[in-house]
């Protein structure tokens, strides 16, 4: 009667990601495996993924529905994963995708760059850093834009104005 027990679909699931078996994942989902699954300890196939460094998987779960952000019981993200581990391609993947940069774990309240600058994985750092001041400029001009269009409307709505108010005072004055 001692046999070993079954996995769950969960753990299944994370085991392919892990194993970066897009044949297998494919098929758990479509049988109802939730990506977002997670095993005691908050760890999903995305975590798993990004661990094992499989930035196609990361792709392919995150266009199956994965959370970009999801979290493990200790806080960390993916992305925090990637830059702990030093697998630059997984996040890059789950930068493009949205990933917090000031996502902060328990572990000593550090952030995805903060993991890569303890390890020592440069080239992370440098992409978070580059991303992040990239990232910075693109919402300072658009929100530039925002601002210009909304001052570029200004000049050309005062003088109607003026010309209206005018106006009324005149014929206020004829009448």
């Amino acid at each position: 009667m001692g046999g070993a027990s079954k996995p769950s679909p969960v753990r299944n699931l994370i085991d392919a990601a892990e194993a970066d078996d897009e044949k297998v994942v494919k098929s758990l989902l479509s049988k109802g495996a939730k990506v977002d699954g997670s095993v005691p300890g908050g760890w999903t196939a995305l975590h798993g993924a990004t661990n094992k460094g499989h930035d196609k998987m990361v792709k392919f779960l995150l266009k199956n529905g994965a959370t970009v952000d999801i979290t493990t019981t200790s806080l960390e993200t993916p992305l925090h994963i990637a830059s702990r581990s030093g697998m630059l391609g997984c996040a890059k993947a789950l930068v493009k995708n949205g990933a917090s940069f000031d996502a902060v774990c328990k572990k000593g309240n550090k952030t995805p760059l903060d993991m890569a600058s303890m390890r020592g994985n440069t080239d992370i750092e440098k992409y978070l850093k580059g991303k992040a001041i990239k990232d910075s400029a693109k919402f300072n001009k658009k929100k530039k834009k925002s601002v210009t269009k909304t001052s570029s409307m200004i000049p050309a709505f005062v003088p109607l104005l003026v010309i209206f108010i005018f106006l009324t005072f005149l014929l206020n004055m004829l009448s």
